[in-house]
């Protein structure tokens, strides 16, 4: 069990903290999403005590519900599909052609738009689409760097038709 230690300003004090499982409400795009959340508690005046890893988890789980509420992707299956290439956020966004810390931003609970989310879904069920989208960018590739990233989709491609063949 992990020790959450943090400044109640009730008390005025450091604190060693507890958690709780709660429902809380968040705006999320100009709706409200009731979500499951673990909060900090100071055990001496039971006061909700703000602490930056929990509410990333918080705010995270909120825009999971947005996603699944709206149909996009969520930060996980974000990872996954970029998993299953064996490949690095960097890489993964270069390949789409989007900015540096475009997936980085998704994985962690940024709202990816229906476009982006329709690319990646795109690149989950198509190792041919990978494979185009990196011959756009070669030119900025490395020779080096292009043979690692096309082995790495072709390795992915592989492995995922033998995982389908096993599940048919």
């Amino acid at each position: 069990m992990t020790v959450l230690r943090g400044f109640c300003e009730h008390c005025n004090k450091e604190r060693v903290l507890q958690t709780e499982v709660c429902m809380k409400d968040y705006l999320i795009k100009g709706e409200v999403y009731t979500v499951q959340v673990a909060v900090a508690i100071c055990p001496h005046c039971l006061t909700v005590v703000p602490y930056e890893k929990l509410d990333r988890f918080q705010r995270h789980a909120a825009c999971n519900a947005y996603r699944r509420a709206h149909g996009l992707l969520t930060g996980s299956q974000i990872a996954g599909i970029r998993t299953l290439y064996g490949i690095s956020q960097r890489a993964m966004a270069r390949i789409l052609g989007w900015g540096r810390i475009t997936i980085h931003r998704y994985e962690q609970g940024g709202i990816q738009n229906r476009a982006h989310d329709t690319v990646m879904r795109l690149a989950g069920r198509d190792p041919a689409f990978m494979l185009k989208r990196l011959e756009l960018v070669r030119v900025g590739l490395s020779a080096r760097g292009y043979a690692r990233l096309r082995q790495s989709i072709e390795n992915g491609a592989k492995w995922a038709a033998r995982r389908f063949a096993r599940i048919a």
